[in-house]
């Protein structure tokens, strides 16, 4: 850790401090939602989800409390939570461009190469940050790359079938790889294009989050059927 890290790591520390003196005092959704901010910057992603759900106790259909949850939950590898947090926030909002682009980091950690490339072109549209569009295409074009030459080296006998029989096994990278991979021999092939094609569109539809004057139950409610979609459409 260099000495720059160091002094914004004890002024985060000293505004926590601050902070809980003035949560003490008299707490509300803006102090707990700045708590939870330097919490996360710090990487305890715990106690920065902690204070979320204070803000979401006070603002259950608020938006940006409930994008920072996902990224806090896609963090740690809570991947059905981190995607229920971001299809809830694009319900309320399918313009999002933070949601869309934790949409697309979020497929990207999984492998889910299509669906990472679809919410990027979305969030592109929707003027995401163009430095981080441009990071995420390029770890994109590099994980695809390694997936396709994988295919192609594992499989040498490419063909339509295998590219079935991927899907039938709940793999849809590699059967979109495979279909990528026999577009590059046989680039006229209209059955690969619309198969490839397919395969990028098969998305879950997001839920809509509550309005911001909801109850806590109905939010939860909510976001309990938006996990529970994920899972039955995996």
């Amino acid at each position: 850790m260099n000495a720059i890290e160091t002094e914004n790591d004890v002024a985060l520390l000293e505004q926590i401090r601050e902070l809980g003196r003035m949560i003490q005092a008299e707490p509300s959704c803006e102090l707990y939602r700045r708590l939870a901010q330097c919490y996360a910057q710090l990487g305890m992603e715990a106690a920065a989800m902690d204070a979320v759900r204070q803000v979401l106790r006070y603002q259950p259909g608020d938006i940006d409390a409930t994008l920072l949850l996902g990224d806090l939950h896609r963090a740690q590898q809570e991947y059905d939570e981190a995607a229920a947090a971001y299809d809830l926030v694009l319900g309320a909002d399918a313009d999002n461009a933070a949601a869309l682009l934790g949409q697309a980091q979020l497929a990207l950690s999984q492998s889910l190469y299509a669906r990472a490339r679809e919410f990027l072109a979305k969030a592109s549209a929707c003027g995401a940050d163009v430095v981080l569009l441009r990071q995420l295409q390029r770890q994109l074009d590099e994980a695809t790359c390694k997936a396709d030459n994988c295919v192609a080296e594992e499989q040498p006998l490419l063909s339509a079938t295998l590219a079935r029989l991927y899907l039938s096994q709940g793999m849809p990278e590699k059967a979109a790889a495979v279909y990528r991979q026999l577009l590059k021999r046989d680039p006229g092939k209209q059955e690969y294009a619309e198969e490839l094609r397919k395969l990028r569109e098969n998305s879950v539809a997001a839920p809509v989050l509550p309005a911001k004057t909801a109850s806590l139950e109905e939010y939860l409610a909510c976001w309990l059927q938006a996990i529970k979609r994920r899972r039955d459409n995996v």
